[in-house]
């Protein structure tokens, strides 16, 4: 039985902002007799960050979820509740840290949080939304709703690796902010905290993020005891809610084909996911996979890797073309995952569209957007992904 609320945050921000990154440094700090829970929501099938935060010492008194193909809201805010009831029935966490997808609608959650089904559970804290400045310069990031939402619903923003901001980008940053009515959150300016380094002075900076979390949300969040869908929501706190083993894991699902993969790919009518698992005896040829991913034609809006390599683990992190790469000390097994624009009119291609395009067209960057997510560029990739194999 919960004997107090969990103390809640929500650490938002779009595709590539740093959010697991930031997460994985505030484990860092967790006293050793608290357990903290993380609730990942992925937008791809294949899920990879759980295995990001899980190494090192910060893995004791840790639980992780995660949850994947698409937003947490989504489905009248099933997943994100089973999700949430199973890791407090079954974790009873000292603190809860929730990742939404970038793709995903931050509100609705905030809203379910905050509503009086988990007022006796959960105690809602800030919510921290992570905002990379230099994406500004670009119309698709400025008029996006999910983009502009998540700043709104934040009580924090954190300036994510403002180290390579120039005056421009602080101008723009704060204009932006003034635009969408965000003048007055709270802003706090990150010079140290980036993908792949980690600055002696950001010690001062990580104790600021952490005490900004520690204080209650200031924003109001409101819900509507039950949703159109009909969905029962929680109504006894410490009830026992069991509708997943605490063992289940998406590891469990997966079903290898011969050539020692699973491939799972999702397309909601505005992005395409693309992921591979493959089996954890496959090693891959490091150079191999670099050489893969810096070639690319296609202008994935995200690629990120896991992979096991002759050269150790590598973790690859690429974002509207700038790559990071970090070493890990262990993983289960390689899982890579691309992210793209579903179609240049936001709209499902269909299968017959999908055979357009040859293998050629594809490497030789013939291509335009809508044709970037197609069936024959997928097959190139996985094709290449092959080819890198030890």
């Amino acid at each position: 039985m919960i004997i107090k609320p969990v103390n809640t945050n929500v650490i938002t921000g779009f595709l590539g902002v740093g959010k697991t990154s930031l997460i994985k440094q505030l484990l860092a700090t967790k006293p050793a007799d608290e357990t903290w829970a993380i609730l990942i929501n992925e937008f791809g099938e294949i899920g990879l960050d759980g295995q990001l935060l899980s190494q090192g010492k910060q893995a004791s008194k840790l639980v992780i979820k995660e949850v994947a193909g698409g937003c947490l809201c989504c489905a009248g805010g099933l997943p994100i509740q089973v999700a949430i009831n199973q890791l407090l029935a079954k974790a009873k966490p000292d603190r809860l840290i929730i990742e939404p997808t970038g793709l995903g609608h931050t509100d609705q959650i905030l809203k379910l949080l905050a509503s009086e089904h988990y007022q006796q559970v959960i105690r809602l804290n800030s919510c921290l939304c992570l905002v990379d400045a230099r994406k500004l310069a670009k119309p698709e990031y400025r008029s996006h709703p999910l983009f502009i939402k998540q700043l709104q619903c934040a009580d924090v923003i954190l300036a994510s690796k403002s180290v390579s901001y120039s005056p421009d980008d602080w101008i723009a940053l704060q204009d932006f902010l003034a635009q969408i009515g965000c003048a007055e959150r709270q802003l706090i300016k990150d010079e140290a905290l980036t993908e792949d380094s980690l600055s002696l002075h950001s010690n001062e900076l990580l104790a600021r993020v952490i005490h900004a979390l520690q204080r209650p949300t200031t924003i109001r969040h409101q819900r509507k005891p039950q949703s159109k869908s009909g969905l029962c929501l929680v109504t006894k706190p410490g009830a026992h809610f069991g509708v997943f083993d605490a063992e289940e894991t998406l590891t469990a699902e997966l079903t290898f084909n011969p050539l020692g993969f699973c491939k799972k790919q999702q397309d909601n009518g505005e992005y395409i996911s693309c992921g591979w698992v493959f089996e954890p005896t496959q090693v891959f040829d490091f150079d191999k996979l670099l050489a893969l991913i810096h070639g690319l034609k296609l202008q994935f809006i995200r690629l990120k890797a896991v992979m096991i390599t002759l050269d150790g683990i590598a973790c690859f992190n690429l974002i509207d073309g700038e790559l990071s790469i970090q070493e890990q000390d262990d993983a289960l097994d390689s899982r890579l995952e691309i992210i793209a624009v579903s179609d240049s009119n936001n709209t499902p291609l269909s299968p017959a569209r999908l055979s357009q395009a040859s293998l050629s067209q594809v490497h030789q960057g013939q291509v335009g957007t809508s044709i970037q997510q197609s069936q024959a560029a997928i097959e190139a990739l996985q094709t290449s992904l092959l080819s890198c194999r030890a």
